[in-house]
């Protein structure tokens, strides 16, 4: 008998647990950026994508956008094949930010992923 009661309580407890982890509000969200030839409104300082990632971070925080972060830089994106500035290479960068920060990461020309 008080297998069964250990049980009905481990049973119900983990049912409980489980149905506090259902989907909350996300408190990140996934934003990304179509590099383009010369026109991305960053200066970088070296040619690969530490530098690319850094400076994009300090961008961002001189916007005033704190708790953003690169979290990557793919080719995934679809390159225009031309050399103009505003050209799209077909690199894109990947950034991850609290909620609170959309709206300005849409504003600074951003797209959510």
């Amino acid at each position: 008998m008080r297998k069964y009661v250990f049980l009905t309580f481990y049973l119900s407890l983990m049912m409980i647990v489980f149905a506090c982890q259902q989907d909350k509000d996300p408190v990140l969200a996934d934003f990304y950026w179509n590099q383009t030839g010369c026109a991305d409104p960053w200066d970088v300082q070296g040619s690969d994508s530490s530098d690319l990632k850094q400076s994009v971070d300090s961008y961002l925080r001189k916007q005033g956008v704190l708790s953003a972060r690169v979290v990557s830089v793919l080719n995934d994106g679809v390159g225009e094949g031309c050399y103009a500035c505003h050209c799209k290479t077909g690199m894109r960068i990947y950034v991850s930010a609290p909620l609170s920060e959309k709206e300005k990461l849409i504003e600074l020309g951003f797209i959510e992923k």
